[in-house]
């Protein structure tokens, strides 16, 4: 089997300003892409995969990750397919069960509908790929949307990455997956449609892994792909016991580090000495879904944690030199003038542990936007929301509310442009923030 990366392949060929309007385009805040870009993209492509094709190669199976690879992925695949009309196309990924520009249809169906590929895998492909290999179609999730969650994480092999380029990579690393699916049913989240059931794997098949891994390329520095690494706060205690015991037993893991997404939790929950534990087992950075500094909206999109509990947590990632990064939604349904004031104010609030580099990132994004599938896009007729006022963009940014009229997205784009102007101002580092302030320009053209 051989890996081809075209995301890599274009971001190293395509220059800044290009890379900017594809990054614009798939992620929906730009409705066109430039005929010359596309050509120069398809041109990459073709010959990217084609360098990579043998008298043995027999299958193209393309992994579409979410509902930023749809727009791409349908011109792509097309291409594909026109020039190696002689191989069996295979297409996996979360975003096959989603569907964008107000479609019923999700994008495995149009995929198949298409003929962009022969077959497709939904959801969880280690075990679908494996009767696919062996013939039997007719498993779940294989070209049909009835897949199962797999139940036992323990029984799937350590991920291998012998044989890929890994040089290619800034910040090289490798990625380990200890759980599937979260705790929480936040209402902006459509992680429940993809796996409706938490599981986790053993906290010593984690270790043994990272051990594996490390001996195999040399590399110790380990992300986690979890929703949330601390979602059985007793199995991530434990990985953070046996890694750290481990790394006394064996020094030449003492370098290993690892990184994840996390959630606050309550400080009978997440107790001081699991943040102890995570100093000492390597715990270099974790990222956060904070969202609203505003408790009452917070509640509303169920993150089920108080500010007090945001204060708790930073004073004990201060005191164990945790770095956060801190994910944030501007403009969500509820969001009023005031709420937006509190969320500066905050930023003041925090602005010691942003310079004692413990909120190391904050992460603004574009604005609220509503995905299909979400708890909240079952709520707009509640929320009286209205997904088309402005007939721009399918109404994942371009959405209204009749019980908050103010919150028009002028005034949401308004608000994201204060937060960073503020942030920006205060010295907190924001990563990719010339990438969203152009996508934002971009929505905010659509407009006019």
């Amino acid at each position: 089997m051989k890996h081809v990366d075209l995301n890599l392949e274009l971001q190293s060929q395509l220059d800044s300003h290009e890379w900017q309007q594809l990054l614009s385009y798939c992620e929906l805040a730009k409705d066109t892409l430039d005929d010359h870009l596309w050509n120069k993209i398809a041109a990459i492509s073709i010959k990217h995969v084609r360098s990579h094709i043998d008298e043995y190669t027999a299958i193209l199976a393309f992994s579409i990750f979410s509902i930023y690879s749809i727009r791409i992925a349908g011109r792509i695949l097309p291409l594909m397919r026109d020039h190696f009309p002689d191989l069996s196309f295979l297409c996996g990924g979360n975003a096959l069960s989603s569907s964008i520009d107000g479609s019923k249809q999700i994008f495995g169906e149009k995929i198949l509908h298409e003929g962009w590929a022969h077959n497709v895998i939904y959801g969880e492909g280690e075990v679908a790929l494996k009767h696919f290999l062996q013939g039997d179609l007719l498993h779940p999730g294989i070209n049909v949307a009835n897949n199962q969650q797999i139940e036992d994480l323990d029984s799937l092999p350590f991920a291998d990455y012998r044989g890929m380029d890994l040089d290619r990579y800034s910040g090289k690393r490798l990625l380990l997956t200890g759980s599937r699916g979260c705790v929480r049913d936040c209402t902006f989240c459509d992680i429940a449609t993809v796996w409706p059931k938490f599981r986790y794997r053993s906290a010593a098949l984690l270790v043994e892994e990272m051990r594996k891994n490390f001996y195999e390329t040399g590399i110790d520095r380990f992300e986690f792909t979890d929703s949330l690494i601390n979602g059985s706060t007793k199995n991530f205690r434990k990985f953070n016991e046996l890694l750290y015991d481990a790394k006394q037993k064996d020094p030449a893991l003492s370098g290993i580090t690892y990184s994840g997404q996390f959630i606050c939790k309550q400080s009978t929950n997440m107790v001081p000495e699991i943040y102890e534990l995570m100093h000492l087992a390597g715990c270099k950075q974790i990222t956060v879904g904070i969202e609203s500094f505003s408790e009452h909206i917070r509640f509303h999109m169920r993150k089920k944690f108080t500010n007090a509990d945001i204060d708790y947590h930073l004073e004990q990632c201060a005191k164990w030199a945790l770095p956060n990064v801190f994910l944030m939604i501007i403009g969500y349904p509820i969001e009023t003038s005031e709420d937006h004031a509190y969320t500066l104010d905050c930023l003041r609030k925090y602005q010691r542990f942003g310079q004692m580099d413990v909120i190391s990132y904050l992460r603004w994004g574009l604005t609220m936007h509503i995905y299909e599938d979400t708890p909240l896009s079952k709520m707009m007729d509640d929320l009286g929301i209205d997904a088309g006022i402005h007939n721009v963009r399918d109404g994942l940014y371009a959405w209204n509310s009749i019980l908050n009229p103010g919150l028009t997205l002028q005034e949401r784009i308004k608000r994201r442009l204060e937060v960073h102007e503020l942030s920006y101002e205060l010295g907190y580092k924001m990563p990719m923030v010339n990438a969203e302030l152009m996508s934002l320009k971009a929505l905010a053209e659509g407009l006019s």
